[in-house]
């Protein structure tokens, strides 16, 4: 690192760049922000009793990691957030992430540090699943139109061996 020029060590993203911006989206929520609590990268709560506390896990980008951070999170806290840096082709724009955030129960936040912008992409809520009628209907008609079980002749369809 000590051969990088100064000019490309302060334009090199790091995960600290992210926390002044997402301490501020907060604050102006009503939360008391700390960060790097109980190797939390962010606590922040919000009212008296009970208080709401919501935990923002950060990496640069989507990564597994910080989904486990996160799903290790949820047992302590209201809400918990992962928050990475906007980019115009990462995961942060893949709507399967998005899912997947909805699915586990996360937030996702996207921080675009060049700007100072804070990005809600997904809420922290229990996840509902829209029916998908054409390919429900398709599974449907495919069942419905088979004669015996195509699976009957596998492994599968053998009774499990007792112990």
């Amino acid at each position: 690192m000590a051969d990088k020029p100064a000019s490309v060590l302060a334009s090199s993203p790091v995960e600290t760049a992210l926390y002044p911006l997402l301490k501020a989206f907060l604050e102006v929520q009503g939360f008391v922000v700390k960060g790097e609590i109980c190797s939390c990268d962010i606590v922040a709560v919000r009212g008296e009793e009970p208080p709401l506390l919501v935990i923002v896990e950060m990496k640069l980008s989507f990564t597994l990691e910080l989904l486990l951070q996160a799903v290790d999170r949820m047992a302590a806290a209201d809400e918990v957030w992962v928050a990475v840096t906007a980019t115009r082709r990462g995961r942060d724009g893949d709507r399967r992430v998005h899912r997947l955030c909805r699915l586990l129960g996360l937030g996702l936040l996207t921080v675009d540090v060049l700007d100072g912008r804070v990005s809600v992409v997904a809420e922290p809520e229990p996840y509902r699943p829209r029916i998908n009628v054409r390919k429900r209907r398709r599974i449907l008609k495919e069942h419905g139109g088979r004669r015996g079980d195509p699976a009957a002749d596998s492994d599968v369809s053998r009774p499990p061996i007792p112990i």
